[in-house]
């Protein structure tokens, strides 16, 4: 919980960033809480513990949930009290779809792999969006966020009910998988 002040700075800087802002904050929080609970005398200590497997996956899942919503939290009260207006719920939402599909694609490969090769592909990643960027689609960064307001300024509640069944489907797969990777992993 050290970077909530931090999430809260953000908010002075600039406010067109916010979604950005969430979305880091709460990816940031999670993975660096995963990556505590990989060392090896943590997890011999959670595997002698009386809980089944299943239960410290969803603990997991649970833990990035609710985690997620405190990051949430203070960035909806952070800018009401700085800007005076509330944030509106399409924005936090955003954030929470975009973390949760995260969750779902990072969890798995962090139960399969250790935390150091999921940073390693963010990294390779990261060098290849900077490619991109540089040398292909140079206005990439104003067309994502182009999109992004486009989608957020869609008035069709179907629409986001959609997207966020579409998501949290997703989040229960990721959550079964992983529940599989973890009860066959040997410590």
């Amino acid at each position: 919980m050290n970077d909530c002040p931090a999430a809260v700075i953000c908010l002075f800087i600039r406010r067109h960033i916010f979604n950005w802002v969430g979305v880091l904050f709460c990816i940031a929080l999670i993975k660096q809480s995963f990556s505590m609970d990989e060392k090896s005398y943590i997890q011999l200590l959670l595997n002698s513990l009386p809980h089944t497997r299943k239960e410290i996956v969803g603990s997991k899942y649970l833990g990035a949930f609710v985690f997620t919503f405190l990051i949430l939290s203070i960035l909806f009260v952070g800018n009401l009290v700085i800007h005076g207006e509330i944030t509106q719920w399409k924005q936090l939402l955003f954030i929470f779809c975009t973390v949760a599909v995260f969750i779902s694609f990072a969890f798995p490969f962090s139960f399969q792999f250790k935390n150091q090769y999921l940073m390693i592909g963010i990294a390779v990643l990261f060098v290849l969006y900077l490619i991109i960027i540089s040398k292909f689609i140079p206005n990439l960064n104003d067309r994502l966020r182009e999109g992004i307001q486009t989608v957020l300024s869609f008035d069709n509640a179907l629409l986001y009910l959609r997207v966020v069944l579409s998501v949290v489907l997703l989040y229960i797969f990721s959550w079964m998988l992983s529940i599989r990777i973890y009860s066959r992993k040997v410590f």
